[in-house]
């Protein structure tokens, strides 16, 4: 199919429909040649509302690419996300008031849109800015949409995500019967049970696979399930955007170069041999990978790499040399059943080594990602702050309070 039949397509399936499920983690696994088709549908024809738009870690490459794309053409009216990192322009215009965001933890988005009625119940958020009491998860903007958490009791809070019309996903590629493969590396984002969910709410799938990609293999989906199956260009089908991690020689050049030593010096007092560690995006990830290399704790990422040298910062979900992977749904299981030992943290705001704030700092909109999901499972936590920083205002770590110190809690502050 050419270009300009896809882009009819997609205005056709589009136009009369009004949330869409983007299905990617971050900057990983974005399916761009799809959203780049809604982006030119869009210039041939405004559709007749703007959209929302829902994903656990918002698919993007910082400034570009991804759900920026679409933003840029101003045809977002509301987000539900996570982790908004990747999507700098739509945070930005959440900030400015022009969309209305909402965060949830991760967890719990990449969870919900599995299930048929995409909610659950758990206590996860309670005592943050997440619960109902407080915000509610809103960020900015005009309130749109019902509430997306309520109390069920003192302990567990309900979570209901608005129900999509449109969900976007990458394939591996066909089988030589023509039947769909779904992508599982190297990310596993749960798509067998995004694909039963949508199926379940007669959602309209929409799929991108890689051009001639033909594998010798059997099982597949048919084609007749989905809506559109669109082939994408290769350069609209990477892995990440940070395509540089398939030749470097070292894959620690992957991060931030910092101060080896210090780290060492500061982190080596809290690290256990084999402990199952969970490592948050951004300067938890250049500590640990600047570690000296006999240092043997079991690194693990949000996304279900195990092991391996997390990429830092745009391409952050993939580690090189992984050693072993579980779906992004079981790894949050993994974090909420506290079957993680430690986990080495980012602080955005911090007051009085008590409360912290990560999910909007002054102008800057990045949502809570999976850290809520993390503080508030994980028994043993060291937070890695910058040196330097300004103090942080009590007022604004208050309202958009993600963490308050646990005396159960095994907990550490580094300066870095």
């Amino acid at each position: 199919m050419t270009i300009d039949k896809d882009i009819r397509a997609i205005y056709s399936l589009v136009n009369d429909q009004s949330v869409v499920d983007i299905i990617a983690f971050g900057s990983c696994q974005v399916p761009d040649y799809l959203i780049y088709l809604i982006s030119e549908a869009i210039i041939a024809k405004p559709f007749k509302s703007k959209l929302g738009v829902i994903g656990a870690s918002l698919a993007g490459g910082g400034w570009h690419g991804g759900l920026n794309t679409l933003a840029l053409r101003d045809q977002i009216d509301w987000v539900v996300g996570g982790y908004y990192g990747a999507a700098r322009v739509v945070a930005a215009q959440i900030s400015r008031n022009k969309v209305t965001g909402y965060s949830l933890p991760q967890g719990i988005i990449a969870h919900a849109v599995t299930t048929k009625d995409r909610s659950i119940g758990i206590s996860i958020g309670n005592g943050t800015f997440i619960q109902p009491e407080n915000r509610g998860g809103k960020l900015g903007g005009i309130q749109c949409l019902a509430s997306l958490v309520e109390r069920a009791d003192e302990n567990t809070l309900k979570y209901k995500l608005p129900d999509s019309d449109i969900v976007l996903i990458r394939g591996k590629g066909l089988t030589k019967s023509g039947n769909v493969i779904l992508e599982e590396d190297p990310i596993d984002l749960d798509l067998h049970d995004v694909v039963a969910s949508a199926m379940a709410r007669k959602a309209h799938i929409l799929v991108q696979i890689p051009e001639n990609a033909v594998f010798d293999s059997l099982g597949g989906y048919s084609q007749d399930i989905f809506s559109h199956v669109a082939y994408a260009p290769r350069a609209m089908h990477a892995p990440t955007y940070r395509t540089d991690y398939l030749s470097v020689e070292d894959p620690r050049r992957l991060s931030r170069t910092i101060d080896s030593q210090f780290i060492s010096e500061a982190f080596i007092p809290r690290l256990s041999d084999k402990e199952s560690t969970i490592i948050g995006i951004g300067l938890p990830v250049a500590c640990i990978n600047n570690l000296p290399p006999h240092n043997m704790i079991d690194i693990c990422i949000e996304s279900g790499h195990i092991g391996g040298v997390p990429i830092d910062g745009v391409g952050f979900g993939i580690s090189v040399g992984v050693k072993r992977k579980t779906s992004q749904k079981a790894m949050f299981e993994r974090i909420w059943n506290s079957d993680i030992d430690h986990a080495i943290l980012g602080v955005g705001q911090c007051v009085d080594g008590v409360s912290i704030n990560i999910a909007r700092l002054g102008g800057a909109v990045f949502g809570v990602g999976g850290f809520i999901d993390i503080v508030q499972s994980v028994r043993k936590i060291t937070f890695c702050n910058r040196s330097g920083k300004p103090a942080s205002p009590p007022g604004e770590v208050a309202e958009w309070l993600c963490y308050s110190f646990d005396p159960e809690q095994d907990v550490k502050i580094l300066n870095i």
